[in-house]
């Protein structure tokens, strides 16, 4: 939104101010707040070690050898923005200044209130796409700015981006198959055991009604191949259809209050 205001698009950025201001009541609806205020030095030093971790997550590369990176490169890339806002950057590139300030907002967000759960969370992969992100700006907003006068440079920088890229990709991809694997058979086994009466399902009490309409809809199938054979007449939505003109109830149908 600062963008189209620096930009004297001022009919834009009063729109985009207004429809962005509606997403955030709703999003932030009934929202469970763990807010961290901080009380003495050590709880601002707490906060600096979180925000940078979280700026800088996707240089530790989800491996605990790497972690002290993530402080190196978050630290990094904020002096590197200071640096950029002295330049007057926004004035040369408004279109990435102000989405490299938006994460930082949304860093100093995260900070603010996910700090309380510990510093293991800053290195959450959903949270490493904005790391990532960040230093793909910041490698764009570098390239920029080397004269085009200068190509040689240009291309070296660009020679070294690729392989550190590649690099970043082949490490990760190993890390990520090991969480994505355990949550596939966590919720694949409580899935079969919510089916079967053994669990309830895991999550919010929320979780269960939903699933319920959805099946009930038609909008979701159960996987009954996670059901063993033998079994899978106990899942009532395993069941085949009865036959017509039976008068038996749909396997589908609620069960009667």
């Amino acid at each position: 939104m600062p963008y189209f205001f620096v930009s004297r698009r001022f009919q834009a950025g009063w729109v985009w101010s207004v429809a962005g201001l509606l997403h955030f009541i709703v999003y932030f609806f009934d929202y469970t707040w763990h807010v961290t205020m901080p009380h003495s030095p050590s709880d601002v030093l707490e906060l600096s070690r979180y925000f940078f971790a979280f700026l800088g997550s996707a240089a530790s590369m989800d491996n605990r050898v790497l972690t002290p990176l993530a402080f190196v490169f978050g630290l990094l890339a904020t002096l590197y923005f200071f640096y950029l806002s002295l330049e007057r950057y926004y004035a040369e590139h408004p279109e990435l200044y102000f989405f490299m300030l938006l994460l930082l907002g949304e860093v100093a967000a995260a900070t603010w209130t996910r700090s309380s759960i510990g510093l293991g969370s800053a290195f959450d992969s959903r949270y490493r796409i904005i790391s990532a992100t960040f230093l793909i700006l910041a490698y764009l907003s570098l390239r920029e700015r080397i004269p085009r006068e200068r190509e040689l440079l240009r291309t070296a920088l660009s020679c070294c981006a690729i392989p550190l890229a590649l690099l970043f990709n082949v490490l990760s991809y190993p890390q990520n198959q090991v969480y994505l694997r355990f949550h596939q058979e966590f919720y694949s086994t409580n899935l079969r055991e919510w089916a079967l009466g053994q669990s309830p399902l895991a999550g919010p009490p929320a979780f269960e009604p939903i699933l319920n309409t959805a099946l009930l809809d038609g909008i979701y199938r159960f996987p009954c191949e996670l059901i063993p054979p033998e079994a899978r007449g106990e899942v009532r939505w395993c069941r085949p259809p009865p036959a017509e003109g039976r008068g038996q109830p749909s396997p589908l149908a609620p069960p009667a209050s």
